[in-house]
């Protein structure tokens, strides 16, 4: 195994409080999706977001719509789930161990890349908040790349703006969405544990370690 060079890390839930409603958010973008004429069998409160929005998009597709009006009605959905996005990065914080793991990472000389399904302003919003942003050598978006997370290119493109390889790097996230996507790349994976998902959930997705600290992962990068 390659030597460790850099840390790729998610953001909500991650690094900061997950304070995003989405429950209501769901609800929401549900509501809107079934007005535009989406049929209610086909979404549900129980997926995540992205996923419903990628069912309309094809149920529209085979219907004929035409690409512009897509587009039109992808961006109204955007901008209600970054309504709440915002919001909940208004309430958040970081969480215990954050801040010291990156200033620890960045004495060290590891590269520290962010990859996080929140937008680019919401994203830069809550690091600046929280005082962070100068730590990251790459930030990447939902609004930077075409397939997101669990889609590998989420994490390919931190890859190549850190010019590392999949072997040289650790991901750490909360969401066995994260741990999917680092196990497509064969990247070390480290869940945090928190009350949104279960170790189970975690340990399916291929965690490679589960930490309930930030900073057990300085013990785990000792050892490697």
């Amino acid at each position: 195994m390659k030597k460790i060079c850099a840390i790729i890390f998610d953001l909500d839930g991650t690094l900061t409080y997950f304070k995003i409603d989405f429950m209501s958010a769901r609800r929401q973008v549900i509501s809107k999706l079934i007005n535009l004429g989406v049929p209610k069998g086909l979404i549900s409160i129980e997926q995540r977001i992205l996923t419903t929005v990628e069912i309309a998009e094809n149920y529209l597709n085979s219907r004929g719509e035409k690409p512009a009006k897509i587009k039109l009605i992808k961006k109204q959905i955007d901008k209600i789930i970054s309504q709440y996005e915002m919001e909940g990065a208004k309430q958040t914080d970081l969480i215990p161990g954050a801040r010291e793991l990156l200033r620890i990472l960045r004495s060290n000389n590891y590269k520290i890349g962010l990859f996080t399904l929140e937008n680019r302003e919401v994203t830069n919003f809550l690091i600046e908040k929280c005082s962070i942003k100068s730590y990251f050598d790459s930030i990447i978006t939902r609004d930077d790349v075409d397939n997101f997370k669990p889609h590998p290119d989420h994490l390919e493109m931190v890859l190549k703006e850190l010019d590392v390889s999949c072997n040289e790097v650790i991901v750490v996230g909360d969401n066995p969405v994260d741990i999917v996507c680092a196990k497509q790349i064969n990247a070390i994976a480290i869940a945090r544990l928190s009350d949104r998902h279960s170790k189970k959930d975690l340990v399916q997705a291929g965690a490679d370690y589960i930490v309930t600290n930030l900073m057990e992962i300085n013990e785990i990068l000792k050892d490697n």
